[in-house]
């Protein structure tokens, strides 16, 4: 995971928070239209479950950006 040189030191979260409206309204493939198209197999939703440390955490982390996947 993301970490600065410091090892004591806190871990960076691995990009931007994105809003909810930004996630649904994103096109998963928006580059990959006509002949690249073929070459997309598809996507994937990761959680970096370091910035989960319970089982809520990760329901309110990842049930988002699932629906929005589906």
């Amino acid at each position: 995971y993301a970490q600065d040189h410091d090892r004591c030191g806190p871990t960076a979260q691995p990009g931007p928070v994105v809003d909810l409206r930004a996630v649904h309204g994103g096109d998963p493939e928006p580059h990959t239209r006509g002949a690249d198209g073929a070459r997309v197999l598809g996507t994937q939703a990761q959680i970096w479950t370091e910035f989960a440390p319970t089982a809520a955490d990760l329901d309110r982390l990842a049930y988002p950006r699932l629906c929005a996947l589906a």
